[in-house]
């Protein structure tokens, strides 16, 4: 192993090398990075993991590159009269935000808060920082849940822009959109730098129309009551058969959210039809730089019947017998459209606004009140 792809694990302020294996994971959309390292010592008359503990701070790099910062969570040890092995298990400082809730007496309610600063109070509770670039710059009144974890709630939170969260190698919180990571420097070309190739094409969520029902109201209804059935949907063209896939929709809501869905849903089970799986030697690009989740792929491979960019929405470095490789999953940016609709503010109240003499309306469209 050269030094620039030397995988060290820091804690305390000691430096542990030559681990035989490695693999760590990062997914698009996914809180938290993991890594597991492994090592073998053919003597076993002396501790193999001396100053490794579970609970203490770790940092894992690759050569000079940061790969995670978090918390070392589980150790196995293991021995016979020939040898004894260490398996470690490394997760982000974000561990805390996917696992935990807030904690009993912090503020979780904000009658008209930025959702780019709601999340850096959550975050804070567990010492954690968060990047956003002002990409979260909603102003709206939220009601976080203390019944569901951090992670869980910031992901509904960030879907009124169509955000994605994720860690970075220092262990924030990163709020940031697909492609995140720009352009690799390499193609990724049959016959020159792929080991393997797969692809699994799955039509089974895959519709030709895509509806979407729900209730809204309409002031040039004759009914008493603000409370319509609406529908709107979506085709896909490309589709050969006739599949309907019909999706409820709750609160109040207009034909033109109805049909954002429809769409939404549509694309969203378009791209996760189609999954490719490819493996490199080594675990950087020809220009130096390490292979990155969130970042497009240029893609020509005529044996998949593939020519294309693709985005890199998981990624495994390992290393083992065979060498270090790098394992990426790729899909069509499509496969990570939101298909929720925002919540309706619920903190705004509605004022009633007479049309006509005799006749009042109690809500107004997008208020969530019937």
């Amino acid at each position: 192993m050269t030094p620039e792809n030397e995988v060290t694990l820091y804690v305390n302020g000691e430096k542990y090398l030559g681990w035989t294996s490695v693999q760590i994971e990062v997914s698009v959309n996914s809180l938290v990075r993991a890594c597991q390292l492994g090592a073998a010592r053919t003597s076993n008359r002396a501790s193999l993991c001396e100053g490794i503990e579970e609970g203490l701070e770790a940092v894992v790099k690759i050569g000079s590159d940061t790969l995670l910062t978090g918390f070392i969570v589980n150790k196995t040890i293991s021995y016979t009269h020939e040898r004894s092995d260490i398996q470690i298990t490394i997760k982000s400082k974000t561990v805390d935000l996917d696992e935990c809730m807030i904690p009993p007496g912090k503020p979780h309610q904000w009658k008209r808060a930025t959702v780019s600063s709601v999340i850096k109070t959550i975050a804070g509770y567990y010492g954690i920082e968060v990047v956003d670039n002002g990409l979260a710059k909603n102003v709206r009144a939220i009601d976080f849940s203390t019944h569901e974890t951090i992670g869980s709630g910031i992901t509904k939170l960030l879907k009124d822009d169509s955000l994605l969260i994720n860690d970075d190698e220092f262990g924030n919180l990163v709020v940031c959109g697909k492609t995140q990571n720009g352009e690799a420097h390499d193609q990724l070309i049959y016959g020159q730098n792929i080991l393997t190739g797969s692809r699994a094409h799955d039509i089974s969520k895959v519709f030709k129309t895509y509806v979407v029902i729900g209730q809204g109201t309409d002031p040039e209804s004759k009914n008493s009551k603000p409370a319509n059935s609406i529908s709107e949907q979506a085709e896909n063209s490309d589709f050969p058969r006739n599949r309907v896939s019909v999706t409820e929709q709750s609160g109040n809501r207009t034909r033109k959210e109805l049909k954002s869905r429809a769409e939404h849903l549509m694309a969203n089970s378009i791209g996760n039809a189609d999954v490719l799986t490819y493996q490199v030697q080594g675990w950087r690009q020809s220009n130096g730089d390490l292979w990155k989740q969130n970042m497009k792929v240029r893609i020509k491979d005529p044996m998949l019947g593939i020519n294309q960019r693709l985005l890199v929405s998981k990624i495994t470095y390992r290393l083992d017998k065979d060498g270090s490789t790098t394992t990426m999953t790729l899909k069509d940016p499509s496969a990570f459209t939101v298909t929720d609709l925002p919540d309706v503010d619920k903190g705004k109240k509605t004022v009633a606004k007479k049309v006509q003499k005799g006749t009042t309306f109690l809500a107004k469209a997008g208020s969530g009140r019937l």
